[in-house]
């Protein structure tokens, strides 16, 4: 049996990260100097802003730089890879440069590719790098994602919860199922139209509007309970509760499903 990769790398994955880099940001690069160049530009984003080094130590000369950072590649830390391809496909090309998109997205495609391939516990979801371990929890958040556009600040609390909870130096279980939470509650709030009540409460004015059933209705408000009675999440910030990844990864899934669901029957009702 394969065994899912989550805290470490092996060489065939790191060479394939690398492999990603070299084959969109090296080959072929422009005839010009280099500091111009698309590489270039990367470089010294990167060392601004990734790596923190000064700006004047970048190197000069194409060769220099490539040979500098494959050797960061190969010897960095496994959690590093991960951060820099995040950061890669999120920030390391100004977003005005020729066809930086169409880069971009060709890296976040074959990364996760390679992620399929070489059994890592990682996928890129909407260029946000999530730890989940199937294809069925990586489409309901992603969807999730897609779904929340018309509403307000859920995006964002999955995109949290998400990064919280794949944080690969120091993960936030607790503050992760918060936002899981927190997205839900602002979905049916915006709901039902009034930002002062409880999920609880939001639920009992929803169900007959969406057509909830009941057992589905009862279901989500006992989960919605063990994170705000006295031993749950909220009411728990400073008793260190013993929550492990297997409770965030649930929450993160079960939240973003539940969203698509109050969003698709919101709709669904709507027109009718």
């Amino acid at each position: 049996m394969l065994t899912i990769q989550l805290d470490g790398m092996s060489t065939p994955l790191r060479n394939s990260l690398w492999n990603i880099f070299h084959s969109i940001y090296v080959v072929g690069g422009e005839n010009i100097y280099f500091p111009r160049t698309t590489l270039g530009q990367l470089a010294n984003r990167g060392h601004v802003f990734f790596f923190k080094l000064p700006a004047d130590e970048v190197p000069d000369e194409r060769y220099l730089y490539v040979r500098w950072i494959k050797k960061w590649f190969l010897e960095a830390d496994w959690f590093l890879l991960y951060d820099f391809f995040e950061w890669l496909i999120n920030f390391g090309e100004a977003s005005d440069r020729y066809r930086a998109d169409e880069r971009a997205k060709l890296c976040e495609e074959l990364a996760n590719r390679v992620f399929k391939e070489e059994n890592s516990g990682y996928r890129f979801v909407d260029k946000v790098l999530v730890q989940i371990t199937n294809e069925e929890e990586l489409a309901a958040v992603g969807s999730a994602l897609d779904n929340s556009a018309p509403f307000s600040g859920v995006r964002t609390h999955i995109e949290t919860a998400a990064r919280l909870l794949s944080n690969r130096e120091n993960p936030d279980f607790r503050n992760s199922i918060k936002e899981s939470i927190s997205a839900v509650e602002l979905v049916a709030k915006n709901l039902a139209g009034s930002p002062a009540i409880t999920l609880g409460e939001v639920l009992k004015v929803l169900s007959p509007d969406l057509s909830l059933h009941p057992a589905l209705k009862e279901g989500f408000s006992r989960l919605y309970g063990w994170t705000n009675d006295d031993g749950g999440i909220r009411h728990a910030i400073m008793d260190e509760p013993n929550l492990t990844l297997a409770d965030a990864r649930l929450m993160l899934v079960l939240c973003s499903a539940f969203s698509n669901y109050l969003i698709d029957r919101s709709i669904a009702e709507r027109q009718t």
